[in-house]
């Protein structure tokens, strides 16, 4: 069987299951918490664990089902483990402790049971895609590593300060773009398909930077002639180019894209030597699937900008005629080279 974590609006984890169906594979998907709905259902994931001095013995069921016993492969589409935002309202009477106290008590007993649970599937299954531990990866930190195998980086700065900014600016052109340091931010509200998305922003001028600020990264302006997003799966590179530049619109940030502009993506090709040094770079940080980020500048070079490992792959696969989601579903019922 095999295993899918994920989240309940990923569609292309969808996809992916169409192909199980197809080759006739059995699987279980979890989603995890609910988007809005937070109050943790135990009738909804009904889990027990029984272990002794054999580990051979051991059992965790889930659902009425033996996972050690059926799952042969896990994907890690969208791995959810936090517990924060689990909450369950005591049954109403006279209480002592304060349901946040409560609470935080229930949220530390579910992690040690999600981790444990984990841990004895990794040790079962020989085909694990996707990372258990990692979801999103520190930017500054992704960077360096990029830089320590060899990638082009752009020049980079953190801060919160505006004298920090305005020198940064004048050592690079006078044009400088602002992202988010962590992950973009997105916010939908239910029921609506309009919402608030952080896009990357160009500053040509500092007149409306106020003089302190939260922590933001700013990195050069690379004049691109187009952008790379590679799929990376398991050493196998799937690249697309993506015409940005055609559009203002588009020019910083290709995901401002509309039905009035339509942005060209086509496959690519990239060098075996830039390859390597992804290669090199993704097992460093321990990942076998992500999405890889590049753009080809003006002058030639090509720069790395972020690795996101739960990165969406479908536009990809589907402007490029990849195939990503049969190749996964392949990959789960296979394994390696299969």
């Amino acid at each position: 069987m095999k295993f899918i974590f994920s989240s309940i609006n990923d569609i292309s984890t969808n996809y992916v299951i169409d192909w199980l169906i197809c080759l006739n594979q059995k699987f279980q998907r979890y989603n995890g918490v609910k988007i809005n709905e937070s109050e943790f259902d135990f009738n909804a994931l009904s889990m027990h664990f029984s272990f002794g001095d054999n580990y051979d013995q051991s059992e965790i069921f889930m659902n009425s089902q033996d996972l050690l016993k059926d799952v042969d492969s896990i994907w890690f589409r969208r791995p959810y483990f936090g517990v924060d935002d689990l909450y369950n309202k005591p049954v109403e009477g006279s209480y002592v402790i304060p349901t946040f106290k409560f609470n935080q008590d229930l949220q530390s007993h579910y992690s040690i049971l999600k981790s444990h649970t984990i841990n004895s599937l990794l040790s079962r299954c020989n085909v694990v895609l996707g990372s258990s531990s990692i979801i999103g990866l520190n930017k500054p930190n992704a960077l360096l590593l990029a830089k320590e195998c060899g990638l082009n980086i752009p020049n980079t700065l953190i801060s919160n300060s505006y004298d920090d900014v305005e020198r940064f600016f004048e050592n690079n052109n006078n044009k400088i773009i602002c992202k988010a340091l962590h992950e973009s931010f997105a916010y939908f509200p239910q029921n609506s398909i309009n919402g608030i998305i952080q896009f990357t922003a160009l500053i040509d001028d500092l007149s409306d930077i106020p003089r302190t600020f939260g922590y933001s990264l700013f990195q050069e302006l690379i004049e691109k002639m187009y952008e790379l997003r590679i799929v990376y799966l398991d050493g196998a590179f799937y690249p697309m180019a993506i015409f940005s530049q055609g559009h203002e619109k588009t020019s910083i940030d290709f995901r401002r894209t509309d039905q009035e502009t339509q942005v060209r993506m086509v496959p690519y090709n990239i060098e075996d030597q830039l390859k390597n040094k992804i290669d090199k770079l993704l097992k460093k940080i321990g990942l076998n699937m992500a999405s890889i980020d590049l753009v080809k500048s003006t002058n030639g070079k090509i720069y790395f900008l972020e690795i996101n490992p739960v990165g969406q792959y479908d536009f990809v696969s589907r402007s490029c005629n990849y195939y990503l989601d049969l190749k996964i579903a392949n990959y789960l019922t296979h394994g390696k080279n299969k």
